[in-house]
């Protein structure tokens, strides 16, 4: 059984050290390894791997057209089904009424698979901030995949050289860590 509360590469490359070498080999073993390597490529002090998906309108938006337009930028994945993302919601449209004036912007990333229930959230939760979506299923979803996301409420705060400075950040501990940066 796998301790899915460890929140850095390095904590789950220790518990992988610990298995049998023996079972090294096995798939589960190896996919394990491709997603550390894949962790340690979105931690803290790494450039945020770029990427292009389409807004509510059907347009193309590259993630690096966004970051260095603001002081930082909360790349945040969430989905329409997700309780605790939609809960979180009310916390970020707070902090990014009360901060976007000062250089903090957001990025809103679904992982949903069916256009209707999303954009129905992004309007019932009065996301403002710009909102993408690929329809894809998680599996085949490349951003995903680069970012390592190993569930759905996942995010990472950049600065505006796309430098991830922080991730996870929710409730009040994101509007703490953006009145330290913006005050």
């Amino acid at each position: 059984e796998i301790d899915w509360s460890f929140s850095s590469a390095t904590a789950y490359r220790s518990y992988l050290e610990m298995v049998d070498p023996v079972q090294q080999n096995r798939e589960d073993y190896v996919k394990l390894e491709a997603l550390i390597d894949r962790m340690e490529l979105v931690e803290v002090g790494k450039i945020a791997p770029d990427f292009e998906m389409n807004n509510m309108k059907g347009d193309p938006v590259k993630l690096s057209s966004l970051y260095t337009q603001s002081k930082f930028l909360l790349v945040d994945f969430w989905a329409s089904t997700c309780g605790p993302c939609r809960i979180e919601n009310v916390h970020i449209r707070s902090a990014y009424d009360r901060f976007q004036n000062k250089g903090f912007d957001v990025l809103g990333v679904s992982t949903d698979v069916r256009k209707e229930q999303w954009l129905a959230a992004v309007e019932l939760d009065e996301l403002s901030w710009t909102n993408v979506c690929s329809l894809e299923k998680w599996n085949d979803n490349e951003v995903v995949k680069s970012y390592a996301l190993r569930q759905v409420s996942q995010n990472f705060l950049l600065d505006s050289s796309g430098k991830i400075i922080a991730t996870d950040l929710r409730g009040e501990e994101l509007t703490r860590t953006l009145e330290n940066l913006l005050n």
